[in-house]
């Protein structure tokens, strides 16, 4: 029986495991693999993949992951999920080793089924502590360029620049921050992409009425209602599912 207010079974030791330190450590040591050097516009031609999360039960130790594929001119192609317990617990800056238990499943089935060649992701990249975000870490792990995007600003300052309202710290830009109908939002680069870039391709994807670029709002409704369909529900294993259908639903409606 389900006992309220505890985490899944499946979770047992682990949360209280999980290590802030060796986390810290292991961020310092992945971020010596980011590049913020494009690799050119050829990947352009490529898929363009967002990904986003939703969490839901006791102490959201349940979450659904979605991976959603769009054609260069923002055409939807593909979705998949991945559903199941999260074991890590919320840290501050550490969102990486919670989210990418669901998200790392659903990026791996679409990528076998197109070549991807930008991800965003709804998070931060290097506007953080160690300049190393959600953004940095799916980029790294899947040898993608890729772009965070984020509601909230979690690091560095607010300063003008050449490329508009600027996210500054001691070592320099990390990213930059966009006014939208619905809000800000702050766009940093993740991998493989500098920040002038980051902005040239976000800027085209915002859309009236969304909150974030089209593809991550997208990513972002499928994330929300597929939650809101699997909230009385407790898994206990990660399984991944095609979401197409859902996805030609969500897209209809925006």
């Amino acid at each position: 029986m389900l006992r309220t207010g505890a985490p899944p079974e499946v979770c047992r030791g682990i949360r209280g495991a999980f290590s802030y330190e060796r986390a810290v450590r292991a961020q310092k040591a992945l971020r010596l693999k980011v590049t913020l050097r494009w690799p050119g516009d050829d990947v352009l031609s490529r898929a363009i993949m967002a990904l986003d999360a939703s969490y839901w039960g006791p102490q959201e130790s349940y979450g659904v992951a979605v991976a959603v594929a769009f054609t260069p001119e923002g055409e939807p192609l593909a979705c998949y999920e991945s559903r199941g317990p999260v074991c890590v617990p919320y840290v501050p800056g550490l969102l990486a080793f919670r989210e990418m238990q669901l998200m790392a499943p659903a990026a791996i089935a679409l990528m076998t089924r197109y070549r991807v060649g930008l991800t965003l992701v709804d998070g931060h990249g290097i506007a953080h502590p160690r300049r190393f975000g959600i953004a940095s870490h799916v980029g790294v792990a899947l040898g993608v360029p890729s772009i965070g995007v984020a509601k909230r600003l979690l690091y560095g300052r607010l300063e003008q620049c050449d490329l508009g309202l600027c996210i500054a710290s001691d070592e320099g830009v990390l990213g930059v921050a966009i006014e939208t109908p619905r809000g800000r939002i702050y766009v940093s680069p993740g991998n493989l992409v500098d920040v002038r870039k980051s902005l040239e391709l976000v800027r085209p994807m915002l859309r009236s009425g969304l909150a974030l670029p089209y593809p991550l709002g997208v990513a972002d409704r499928l994330s929300k209602l597929e939650r809101s369909r699997l909230t009385t529900t407790r898994p206990n294993s990660v399984t991944v599912h095609s979401c197409d259908d859902k996805l030609k639903e969500v897209v209809k409606r925006l």
